[in-house]
C-alpha cells in the first residue's frame, strides 16, 4: 500500500494507491469515498477499517485501489474536481481497466457515492453503498441514468445515523426507477458495518469480475413509462456466480402471479442449475450460437406450457388456445422481476425441442416454448466479437409506429414502394 500526495491548485492531497496482484493484463480499480470521521491529513485513518483495512491485509488484490482523503470538515462535493483528477490519471496507468471503475463508500462517503455516480454516470461499472443514504438532492432523472450500473447496498437495521426506514425508502425508490440493486441488510447492526461488508466474500467477488460498463445510448421514453420496463434488457455476458434458492424461487414466484386467460396458468418450469449433473446435457441442447454464452449462465429455466386446461365446474379437459400467449406473460415476469433483483434473463429459442422433451420427460399434451437463461452481469468483452458488439440494450420502434387509432393503419409494415403512399391516405404520424 503507497502513500500519495497528489498537488492540486488548492493545495496537496493525500491518497493511498495499491495495484493489483497477480497477471492479469487488465483489472479493476475500486476507489473508495471515506466517511466524515476519516477525513484529514492522515492515511492511516483509512486503513482502519472497511476496505482499506482489507485491501491493506488481503493476500491477494484482484483489482487496483485508490482512496483519497479530504480535508477536516470539507464535503465530499466540494471536491469533486480533485477526485475526478485523480481518478482520470490513475485510469489511465497501466493494468487499470478504464471501464471497470467502481464507487464504493462508507457512511458520509456512500451519500457521495450516489453524488458522483448520478452526475457522471458513465464512469462507473459498479457502485457499493455501506451504511449511507441517498441524498435527496438527487433527483430520479440523474438515477435513472444508472439504469446500467449494477449496485450493492449494505445497511445496519440499528443504524442510528441512517435509520432503518429512511434507507428502505430509499431502496422503494431505487427499484421503482428499474436500477439493478442488490440489498444486503443486518438487522441487528449498527452504524459501523464496514468491517462486515467489505469482507464478505460474495462482495469482494463481485468487485473483483465486475463487468465492463455497457456502452450505448440510456433508453429514454417518450411517453413516461415505468424505468422498470425502460431498463430490462437482455444480456449474453454473464458473470460467474451461483445462484441460491432464495434469489431463484423469487423469480418464479413472480411468474406465479402472471395473467392468464381463464386463470388456467398453463406456465411451468424446470431449472437446472450450472454445475449440476445434468448441466452438460441441458447446455448440449443449445444452438452452436448459444451454447458459448449461455453455458455460462447461473442456470438454465425451461417454460413450457400446457395446452389443455379443466374449466371451472367441469372435469373435462378443453383445448387451451391462448397457453403460449399466457406463457409469456409468466416469462415477462420472470424478466422483470430478475431485473429488480439485480440478475438478469435472456430468453432463447434457439434449442432442441424434441431432445429436450425426451431429456425431460415432458407429455405431449405441453409445448416447449423457450430456454431462460439466468445470471448476474458479466464482462461483455469476453463474448466472441460478433456478440460482443450486440452486448448494449437495444433501441425499441418508435410508439407511433406501433399504434392505431379506429383502424389498422401502420405505414411503417408496409413496402417501401406503398410506404409514401398509405401514410398520405391514413394521414399517420411520421416520427422525427
Amino acid at each position: 500500500m503507497r502513500h500519495e500526495l497528489y498537488s492540486f491548485p488548492r493545495g496537496d492531497l493525500p491518497y493511498l494507491r495499491a495495484d493489483a496482484t497477480g497477471n492479469s493484463p487488465s483489472s479493476p480499480l475500486v476507489v473508495l469515498l471515506h466517511g466524515a470521521r476519516d477525513r484529514g491529513r492522515d492515511p492511516e485513518k483509512l486503513l482502519a477499517h472497511g476496505l482499506g483495512r482489507y485491501v491493506a491485509h488481503a493476500a491477494e488484490r484482484p483489482y487496483h485501489f485508490l482512496a483519497l482523503q479530504i480535508p477536516e470538515n470539507a464535503a465530499w462535493a466540494d471536491w469533486e474536481d480533485e477526485l475526478l483528477t485523480l481518478l482520470d490519471t490513475v485510469a489511465a496507468e497501466p493494468g487499470v481497466d478504464s471501464q471497470r471503475i467502481v464507487l464504493a463508500g462508507f457512511s458520509a462517503g456512500s451519500a457521495a457515492v450516489w453524488h458522483f455516480a448520478s452526475r457522471h454516470p458513465e464512469r462507473f461499472a459498479a457502485l457499493v453503498v455501506v451504511a449511507g443514504q441517498l441524498p435527496d438532492s438527487v433527483e430520479d432523472r440523474a438515477l435513472a441514468a444508472l439504469a446500467r450500473t449494477p449496485i450493492w447496498v449494505f445497511h445496519g437495521g440499528r443504524d442510528e445515523r441512517v435509520p432503518e426506514a429512511k434507507i428502505r425508502d430509499n431502496i422503494a425508490r431505487i427499484h421503482a426507477l428499474g436500477l439493478p440493486v442488490r440489498f444486503t441488510f443486518y438487522p441487528e447492526a449498527d452504524h459501523f458495518i464496514s468491517d462486515t461488508a467489505y469482507n464478505t466474500p460474495a462482495l469482494q467477488h463481485w468487485l473483483a469480475t465486475v463487468p465492463r460498463r455497457t456502452s450505448g445510448t440510456p433508453r429514454t421514453s417518450a411517453d413516461d413509462a415505468d424505468p422498470l420496463f425502460i431498463n430490462r434488457w437482455s444480456p449474453r455476458a454473464f458473470a460467474d456466480e451461483a445462484i441460491d434458492d432464495a434469489s431463484l424461487f423469487r423469480l418464479l414466484e413472480a411468474a406465479r402471479w402472471a395473467p392468464s386467460a381463464g386463470n388456467s396458468q398453463p406456465w411451468r418450469f424446470i431449472h437446472v442449475r450450472n454445475g449440476s449433473p445434468r448441466w452438460k446435457e441441458v447446455t448440449g441442447l443449445l444452438s452452436d450460437n448459444n451454447r458459448p454464452w449461455a453455458s455460462k449462465a447461473s442456470a438454465l429455466v425451461l417454460l413450457l406450457s400446457r395446452t389443455t386446461f379443466i374449466r371451472p365446474g367441469t372435469s373435462e379437459h378443453s383445448p387451451a388456445h391462448k397457453h403460449s400467449f399466457d406463457a409469456g406473460a409468466a416469462w415477462a415476469h420472470v424478466a422483470l422481476q430478475a431485473s429488480l433483483s439485480g440478475w438478469h434473463a435472456h430468453a432463447i429459442t434457439g434449442y432442441d425441442t424434441e431432445r429436450a422433451r425426451a431429456l425431460f420427460q415432458v407429455p405431449e399434451d405441453y409445448d416447449l416454448e423457450i430456454l431462460i437463461a439466468l445470471g448476474r452481469l458479466g464482462d461483455g468483452a469476453t463474448l466472441p466479437p460478433p456478440l460482443r458488439e450486440r452486448e448494449t440494450p437495444g433501441p425499441r420502434r418508435p410508439l407511433v409506429e406501433l399504434v392505431a387509432e379506429d383502424r389498422f393503419a401502420f405505414p411503417h409494415d408496409a413496402p417501401d414502394t406503398v410506404r409514401a403512399a398509405v401514410s398520405q391516405e391514413t394521414g399517420a404520424r411520421t416520427p422525427a
